[in-house]
């Protein structure tokens, strides 16, 4: 294959950023403003960024500030059972320590201080689960991604997978040749039994990638067809939901909702769009070995490269969730899947725009994240601030070996 940074624009000024970025979360942690010890917008985060940077640089220090942070979480935060999710709480933080394991970056017997949440957390899995409320990264299929990655002590792996596909079966809705999951309203802690979200943040796809991992979390034959199944079901749902007009802005809807026309006009991002589809289609043909969602992985990103307008696309910031970073690593990774040069372009032009977006002489770093409710401000998360802006740049400079951290949001 060849190298990924041959297409990266501005490799000195991505480098630069991505050392700026470090001097403010460093800044940040040493001022405690980090609040909580959750992943996507917590402490957890910078785990990865400095994990990451010691990868593309070799430099001591970055893994000393890694060890010396995760001390930190144990000596300085309170764990709190009552946030567990994968996004701010305590699922998140476990999903981080299994992954630094697994990448021989901490020792094993790190997990022995978390591994007593287990059953808390299992227990929080299933209270929302059984509702119907499975949501990613705020309840039940965040919880179960933590414990796919980890060994677990005081839970038998393999009975977990089987209760989560066995409850996922039992709350899910045959349609055709498809199987679908009712969305839930957060504000109004409701079930939408008309309402189906295509979003791999809270959505279908997010069922679909994290069946299509758990296969490969256990040798149950019986359970491997189980999963299988129900992610074929859930891809073949989404699938079927595909615009046939071939000029549409998006090929997949935002979400459908019983009794209305589905709008192709989604946005792009990881969040929601079109890349959040074809990231979890493309884990479903790992699980299934079906080149259909292969196929039609490849044929999304495609599509979605001709999409260059910050406007028309709903592109207000550089964030990892529904920013130009976020846009560009999914382009890097489908390039590492796929080496289709289209991939690598459209990539370094999201990297470009990225770049770009650090323009505030206020912002953290010159960046600033966009909320509609309250317009720009100084964000650190990994999610939707600079440690995942941070983390998109330093996969830009070493994408073969510096992108893994995108397991963390089911980019890969």
């Amino acid at each position: 294959m060849e190298n990924l940074t041959t297409y990266i624009q501005s490799p000195e000024t991505a480098s630069q950023k991505i050392h700026a970025i470090e001097r403010k979360i460093a800044e940040g942690l040493r001022n405690g403003e980090w609040q909580h010890i959750g992943l996507c917008s917590g402490i957890s985060g910078p785990l990865l960024f400095y994990h990451n940077l010691y990868k593309l640089t070799g430099e001591e220090t970055y893994y000393d500030r890694m060890e010396q942070l995760l001390a930190s979480i144990f000596d300085d935060y309170r764990i709190d059972p009552n946030m567990v999710s994968h996004c701010s709480g305590i699922s998140g933080l476990s999903w981080t320590i299994g992954f630094l394991i697994r990448q021989e970056a901490i020792d094993p017997s790190v997990y022995e201080a978390i591994q007593e949440t287990e059953q808390l957390l299992y227990l929080k899995m299933m209270e929302t689960l059984s509702t119907g409320v499975y949501d990613f990264l705020h309840f039940g299929m965040g919880i179960f991604y933590n414990f796919l990655i980890n060994d677990l002590v005081t839970l038998d792996k393999d009975q977990v997978i089987r209760t989560v596909a066995d409850t996922l079966s039992r709350i899910a809705i045959q349609e055709g040749d498809g199987i679908k999951w009712c969305d839930y309203d957060m504000e109004k802690h409701v079930l939408m039994p008309d309402s189906f979200n295509f979003g791999l943040a809270h959505g279908i796809p997010a069922i679909v990638s994290l069946l299509s991992k758990a296969v490969s979390a256990t040798q149950d034959r019986t359970l491997q067809a189980d999963l299988i199944r129900l992610a074929e079901g859930g891809a073949a749902y989404l699938y079927a939901y595909k615009s046939s007009q071939p000029d549409t802005l998006s090929l997949y809807p935002y979400s459908v909702t019983g009794g209305k026309a589905p709008s192709y006009t989604s946005r792009l991002g990881w969040c929601y769009g079109d890349q959040s589809i074809a990231a979890s289609m493309w884990q479903a043909f790992g699980a299934t070995g079906n080149s259909l969602w292969k196929e039609e992985a490849l044929a999304i990103m495609r599509h979605s490269a001709q999409r260059r307008s910050m406007q028309e696309n709903s592109i207000a910031d550089a964030g990892l969730c529904h920013g130009t970073a976020g846009i560009a690593h999914l382009y890097r990774r489908f390039y590492l899947h796929h080496p289709d040069p289209l991939f690598a372009e459209t990539a370094q032009w999201w990297d470009t725009r990225t770049l770009e977006a650090a323009c505030y002489t206020d912002g953290f770093a010159g960046y600033k994240t966009y909320y509609r409710t309250h317009g720009y401000s100084n964000v650190y998360g990994f999610l939707e601030g600079i440690t995942g802006i941070g983390l998109s740049l330093v996969a830009s400079l070493d994408p073969e070996r510096c992108s893994d951290w995108d397991k963390a949001l089911l980019f890969s």
